[in-house]
């Protein structure tokens, strides 16, 4: 379910074509007074709206890390494949999309005072990307994933579906003209103007998943029992003329 939540204050914007051709080829009329070809005698009237939305996520991304030490190179690779023989298979077994990731082999060193740095030991590792999991494919993951020993697993991403979020952005540039419509009208009231009509708008849209949900820890307890949600953000700025009345 969409819940909306709006909020609008005066400001300032420059016209933007997105979304918005239908709306700027109407003019609205908002009052019945006589209307003046004379553009010296507009007046400018300027408004801002927000209208805010979560969308469930349908695409959950997760990153997972291995690494393996020992005292040679080979060792350390070697450790690492014992590693990653399993949890391979197991991500194949479930047919889940993984990319992979960074790779890296280092040297481990010791410190002393007073003396050049020592190589002890050699650090393998490879990171994994799985993508384009849904809900019950993201609590999979996390729940049998750390019987194979990574170093880290965290969620990076979610996503809601491209065809809700189309949707919704233009229920919010409804209701955001909406709100700014009213906004115009109770101005225009209020300094004794009328046949008040759109001149200018353009809106801007952020769209971001829950901070919550950006990163998780390999506990049991940490798993979500709730589907993740993302919030789209969108900001209208409306421009108006009015005659006096």
């Amino acid at each position: 379910m969409i819940k909306l939540s709006n909020y609008f204050q005066s400001g300032f914007s420059v016209l933007s074509a997105l979304g918005l051709s239908a709306l700027l080829l109407s003019t609205l009329l908002l009052s019945g007074c006589d209307y003046s070809s004379n553009s010296s005698q507009k007046t400018l009237l300027k408004t801002q709206a927000k209208a805010k939305a979560e969308l469930v996520a349908s695409e959950y991304q997760v990153e997972v890390t291995f690494k393996a030490e020992g005292e040679t190179q080979q060792l350390a690779s070697a450790e690492l494949a014992s590693k990653l023989k399993g949890f391979e298979a197991w991500v194949a077994e479930h047919d889940f999309v993984m990319t992979g990731g960074a790779a890296n082999l280092s040297g481990i060193y010791q410190y002393n005072p007073n003396e050049k740095r020592k190589l002890i030991a050699y650090e393998a590792l490879q990171r994994f990307n799985l993508t384009e999991l849904n809900f019950d494919e993201y609590q999979k993951v996390m729940a049998g994933v750390p019987k194979y020993g990574p170093f880290n697993l965290q969620l990076i991403n979610v996503v809601a579906s491209e065809q809700d979020k189309s949707k919704t952005k233009r229920e919010l540039i409804n209701k955001a003209f909406s709100m700014a419509k009213d906004k115009a009208v109770a101005m225009s009231k209020a300094a004794g103007l009328c046949d008040v009509s759109v001149s200018e708008m353009s809106e801007h849209v952020q769209d971001h998943a829950s901070p919550r949900m950006m990163k998780m820890s390999m506990e049991a307890d940490s798993l979500h029992s709730s589907e993740s949600k993302q919030t789209i953000t969108l900001n209208l700025n409306v421009s108006w003329l009015a005659n006096p009345c």
